[in-house]
């Protein structure tokens, strides 16, 4: 009778320590979910930081390039190339189109006061000149004779500058994102993590390779959509939609 006493109490004493592991064991397990789940814990992104972020990556992918019209006031049809005198002070890649939009080729020669500009003539009478280093050069074949036209026969326009994307620039971030994520936000001076998708007009996508960068992000994620102009090397200009993602 006593060991059947001291049985039944050893088994409670067993089940009493079974039930204080077991406690122990729920409440860790819950402490592990607060501490990786809690929303206290979580990194919330504010409005300024997106800003911010925004701010930044826009910095990093625009130029600042001038333009101005050339006129001329008759149409010398006969010509293959014509030249004027550089009197609004080009310097610099820049790249002629006619009125249609087409491509002529130009070159500036001579330096300072003496130089001229010389431009492949396609029957237009309306050239814009876009300015910038960072536009492809499409020099007058070394073959072509230009002609020199009086200062009576031509007008430029007034000189104008205007900040856009290069969407040239916009591929080179994608390659820094993909390649040094890290080095990429040190460089824009960034705390908060993001990634970005280019859709045309049309909602094609256009880049989104870092899309594949993070697959697991914090559980405040704001993304913004942008519509933006942007140019390329030739000069080209078209609207694109830039989509945005910051946690």
């Amino acid at each position: 009778m006593q060991n059947l006493k001291k049985l039944t109490a050893s088994k409670n004493s067993q089940s009493h320590i079974e039930v204080i592991i077991s406690f122990i064991i729920f409440i860790g397990f819950i402490g592990m979910i607060f501490y990786f789940f809690s929303p206290i814990k979580q990194k919330n992104v504010s409005s300024a930081s997106f800003d911010r972020v925004q701010e930044k990556i826009l910095e990093n992918v625009s130029i600042n390039y001038n333009y101005i019209s050339l006129i001329l006031n008759s149409n010398p049809a006969s010509l293959a190339c014509f030249s004027v005198n550089n009197n609004p002070g080009i310097t610099g890649n820049f790249i002629a189109k006619d009125f249609s939009g087409k491509i002529a080729n130009a070159e500036k020669t001579g330096a300072g006061a003496s130089s001229i500009l010389k431009i492949v003539h396609s029957g237009s009478t309306f050239y814009r000149l876009y300015i910038s280093d960072k536009f492809k050069s499409y020099p007058v074949p070394s073959a072509a004779s230009c002609s020199e036209l009086p200062n009576a026969n031509y007008s430029f326009g007034a000189m104008a500058s205007e900040s856009i994307i290069l969407y040239g620039n916009l591929a080179e971030l994608e390659n820094l994102y993909t390649a040094d994520y890290s080095g990429l936000k040190n460089s824009l001076g960034l705390d908060s993590d993001f990634e970005f998708v280019v859709y045309d007009l049309n909602r094609s996508v256009l880049m989104n390779e870092s899309l594949a960068k993070h697959k697991i992000k914090s559980s405040s994620v704001l993304a913004r959509e942008i519509l933006l102009k942007t140019i390329n090397k030739d000069a080209n200009q078209t609207n694109i939609i830039l989509n945005l993602r910051v946690w």
